[in-house]
């Protein structure tokens, strides 16, 4: 029984999402130490890092800002990739998340602001940051929030600055949602609202101004040399679960 069937035959109803109720499910999942694994961050931040440092090389950078940080789990592997030089910028909407990057992280001289998205005058300035990294966010913004943090990361970058972005490859929205027995409430368990391809994806960042300079249907738990020649290990992207794009300026 496919989804829509499901919520017309029973009392059920589709979530609306707003950022209330995003915030909610999100400072919960940051504040649950049962969920600390389960954050891409956490799993595959140090291949991450690797696939930055590969196809754009971390020495071209001195700026870098996480837009979407969470509890700052991509910050252990890119620091000590990092020198103390280099500035580094944390960002995201829930506060319990950035109150957790200042405990964890302030004694690092690379953390060099953080910002709470969305709360009035604290507003990241133009044209200083050489790559942003926005990692599984763009899968949980609806229409309004997405132009938003894509032209945001737009404008904060640098001319010739790159968007590092990840997010699931031609995801299945269906197969992760859960019902509230007590409301009703029909949800993505990690509150997905959108499925990217290769071309939706690139299309889109196109129209926002951005270049396509890499996209890659991906597994990125692969080593550097399996990305490099994937034609020799056709086992290893049998599965391509992680879609990677990177945009310049």
């Amino acid at each position: 029984m496919k989804l829509k069937d499901l919520i017309m035959k029973q009392k059920t109803h589709k979530i609306s999402w707003t950022d209330e109720k995003v915030n909610l499910l999100w400072d919960f999942y940051s504040n649950n130490p049962h969920y600390k694994k389960t954050y891409f961050s956490y799993q595959a931040g140090t291949q991450i890092i690797d696939y930055i440092d590969q196809f754009i090389g971390l020495k071209k950078v001195k700026t870098i800002l996480d837009y979407g940080c969470g509890a700052g789990h991509l910050l252990k592997a890119l620091l000590p990739m990092t020198k103390p030089t280099n500035q580094i910028i944390c960002a995201d909407t829930s506060e319990k998340s950035i109150e957790k990057i200042k405990e964890q992280f302030s004694h690092h001289p690379q953390i060099n602001k953080t910002y709470i998205l969305g709360k009035e005058n604290n507003e990241i300035p133009n044209n200083i940051a050489d790559l942003v990294i926005c990692l599984e966010v763009v899968e949980h913004l609806n229409d309004f929030n997405l132009e938003k943090v894509v032209t945001e990361a737009y404008r904060i970058l640098k001319k010739g600055g790159f968007f590092f972005v990840s997010t699931p490859n031609s995801e299945d929205l269906d197969a992760a949602m859960r019902l509230c027995p007590d409301c009703g409430c029909i949800f993505h368990q990690w509150q997905h609202m959108r499925s990217w391809t290769t071309e939706t994806l690139s299309s889109y960042m196109s129209e926002k101004n951005f270049n396509t300079y890499h996209i890659r249907a991906t597994n990125v738990f692969s080593s550097r040399f399996e990305r490099r020649f994937p034609k020799l290990f056709p086992n290893r992207f049998k599965n391509t679960p992680n879609l990677i794009y990177i945009g310049k300026k």
